[in-house]
């Protein structure tokens, strides 16, 4: 692929593919930036107010592709881990809202928003 074409290609994608694609990281980045970023997102973790049984999840993800990194192998790994743990830190994991139990109101707008379905909405409804 030529530097014109790929230029072509980076003005086709939208927005956020741009932003992603100039921040993931490649082998040639060399790994002591990369082993930067694993420390941040371990440092994102650590600071997230997220369920202490998640939290050891990722960080098992985290040894994972410390792992990987030593091997050699871990350019998908990485990408991959990368995402989950931003998901999983940029939820409201503290906060809550009140739950609305009224089943006569969930038909109302289901029937409203939804036409047919009544087979799927009963059981929604049980």
């Amino acid at each position: 692929m030529t530097a014109c074409s790929s230029k072509v290609k980076l003005k086709k994608m939208n927005h956020s593919a741009r932003k992603y694609h100039h921040k993931t990281p490649s082998i040639n980045d060399g790994p002591s930036n990369l082993l930067s970023q694993v420390s941040s997102l371990l440092t994102k973790v650590e600071q997230a107010s997220i369920p202490l049984d998640l939290k050891e999840s990722v960080k098992d993800r985290l040894e994972r592709l410390d792992r990987a990194m030593k091997q050699g192998s871990y350019q998908v790994e990485f990408e991959q881990t990368e995402r989950y743990i931003e998901w999983v830190v940029s939820l409201p994991w503290n906060k809550r809202s009140k739950d609305k139990l009224d089943l006569s109101e969930a038909k109302k707008i289901l029937d409203k928003n939804h036409y047919g379905l009544s087979p799927i909405k009963e059981r929604i409804l049980e």
